[in-house]
């Protein structure tokens, strides 16, 4: 599995459990290099780039990408299901 894809949607599966799907948000980060800002709808769909991210790169194939999508989510909803969060 690509570890970008598997890293980035464990953390958005896990952000979306904390915090809904309906969070857009901007990221500038490389604006100062002259980069355009990319606007997301959710933290699954900058997951989905950063994984795809790898393939067009040519660093995986496309199975790798699925591969790591699939798996970080399944370790995103183990830790959901073991691990205990306090609200306060």
């Amino acid at each position: 599995p690509a570890a970008h894809a598997t890293v980035s949607m464990a953390a958005a599966t896990i952000l979306t459990k904390m915090l809904g799907d309906t969070l857009s948000f901007v990221d500038k980060t490389y604006e100062y290099r002259g980069f355009n800002p990319r606007s997301y709808k959710n933290f699954v769909e900058a997951a989905r780039e950063a994984g795809i991210s790898r393939f067009y790169g040519g660093i995986h194939y496309k199975p790798s990408v699925e591969a790591g999508f699939l798996q970080g989510q399944k370790i995103a909803d183990h830790i959901a299901a073991t691990l205990v969060f306090n609200e306060n």
